[in-house]
């Protein structure tokens, strides 16, 4: 009876969890995954080159997500969009599957695992897309449970070495970017370890695993470089935190000042070292929220079910009697099923590609009307990707590391374009320096497009509600 018990518990709670995997997954996609179709082709097409063949500069390139890129082109090649879609849902789900289980092999509570991990989803869903962070997250969970149960069972210190090495292979080959914060997460174990041999010898090990990959010296290098380009400066997401921005990580801060101050548990060294690190990173920089809130639920849901254990385990076991009643859980399955709806709600035309983000019309009119392969085109940074995706060269794209002069070695084209954006200089000047010949960007986004609609030495071939394009004579 009470097998079958957990066993009903489990099938409700993955019931619930999959119905709010669904919800975190937008329909549509964004310009990161049109490269990296494009990107995974090249790698089976030429094989690991080191060239860029999608922009007309002739670049050095050094594949930073090569073995994600590799997957999303073949299950692209397989089932277009609609494939894309739902391995997008699979790595969703397995991040929820993995937190689910982190959680309640830490916190040692079936209910408080499930309440968190259904949290950890909903305040992790900004982040969720077909984007190879979607799968560093995993890895940086169990990189977290892995060293945990080394620091607290020192018998599980050879397989968990060799599972970190594994994990710390699969992420410089699918993410190269977060590589170095791999590392830096052994630090608060290993001081809370009082530096352990063990777990300095898998740091040195996971150290390797930057030379077991393409990129090789490159792979510690590469976040320096991103930091010290000029894109910080322009890219919304490389950009530093403003709190009154972002009210969620008020939110979270809160949450962990007052971990920080609560008598009723007392956090361990390595779980304050981590949210001093990660709250750091969010200051630095928008996108490493998604640290913060990641961290900050797995410790407080770890903290909760060890004090809940001791203090409050007759009202978890009436919580849990509620939840998996038929009553409880219909009402659960309502509140997650409203949550999920959200996304459909969001994405009202039902398209994997956004025509007013992206010129859908414009590039059937390129591919129709000239030779696309030969031209020569100006484009908005945002749009480069689906241009790429369908084989027109590009002047940029949302690779924009790759236009840098840290990366590339060549010529900064990141601070060309936004010379020629923020009217640095005159637009024509640049145009004429790459032998610019057309012009596509967003009709109402730039007012570029004013200056260039006056301009007597440029014609409108295309034009519609949302991009409009001109031939330079």
């Amino acid at each position: 009876m009470v097998i079958k018990m957990k066993y009903r518990k489990l099938i409700l709670s993955l019931i619930l969890i999959v119905v709010l995997v669904i919800g975190c997954v937008r329909l549509e996609f964004q310009n990161d995954t049109f490269y990296s179709i494009k990107i995974g082709e090249d790698i089976i097409k030429y094989g690991v080159d080191f060239l860029d063949h999608h922009s007309f500069h002739n670049l050095a390139y050094s594949y930073p997500h090569n073995l994600f890129d590799v997957i999303v082109y073949l299950v692209y090649s397989f089932g277009n969009f609609r494939a894309l879609y739902l391995l997008t849902i699979i790595f969703c789900l397995i991040f929820g599957l993995v937190t689910f289980y982190v959680n309640n092999k830490l916190s040692k509570n079936f209910i408080l695992s499930l309440m968190f991990t259904l949290l950890m989803l909903i305040s992790m869903k900004q982040f969720i897309t077909l984007r190879a962070q979607v799968f560093s997250i995993t890895i940086f969970l169990l990189q977290y449970y892995l060293l945990y149960v080394m620091l607290i069972n020192k018998n599980k210190k050879k397989i968990n070495t060799l599972l970190l090495f594994i994990l710390g292979i699969l992420l410089v080959n699918s993410h190269v970017a977060t590589y170095p914060f791999y590392l830096i997460m052994f630090i608060p174990f290993i001081i809370a370890s009082k530096f352990r041999k063990d777990i300095i010898l898998s740091f040195i090990l996971c150290l390797l695993c930057g030379f077991i990959s393409f990129m090789g010296i490159d792979s510690y290098t590469y976040l320096i470089n991103t930091l010290l380009n000029d894109t910080t400066n322009y890219i919304q997401e490389h950009q530093p935190l403003i709190l009154i921005k972002t009210p969620s990580v008020i939110l979270f801060l809160i949450i962990i000042l007052w971990m920080f101050n609560n008598k009723i548990f007392k956090l361990e060294l390595c779980d304050i070292l981590i949210l001093l690190g990660v709250i750091v990173m969010s200051f630095s920089s928008i996108r490493h929220t998604m640290f913060l809130n990641m961290y900050t639920i797995l410790v407080l849901c770890k903290n909760m079910g060890k004090y809940s254990l001791k203090k409050e385990k007759r009202e978890l076991l009436k919580i849990d009697k509620f939840v998996f009643s038929i009553k409880g859980f219909c009402i659960v399955l309502l509140i997650t099923i409203i949550i999920s709806s959200t996304s459909f709600l969001v994405d009202k035309d039902k398209k994997f590609i956004n025509n007013v983000i992206y010129p859908v019309d414009a590039v059937k009119y390129i591919k129709n009307n000239l030779d696309y392969k030969n031209i020569r085109m100006f484009n908005d940074i945002n749009i480069g990707s689906y241009l790429m995706l369908n084989d027109i060269p590009v002047f940029i794209d949302s690779r924009t590391d790759l236009y840098t002069k840290t990366y590339n070695h060549s010529r900064d084209i990141f601070n060309d374009y936004v010379d020629v954006i923020k009217f640095n200089r005159y637009y024509d000047d640049v145009f004429g320096e790459f032998n610019i010949n057309y012009v596509l960007l967003p009709r109402y986004s730039e007012n570029i497009v004013k200056f260039i609609y006056r301009n007597d030495n440029y014609e409108v071939i295309y034009e519609d509600d949302f991009f409009v394009m001109f031939v330079r004579r």
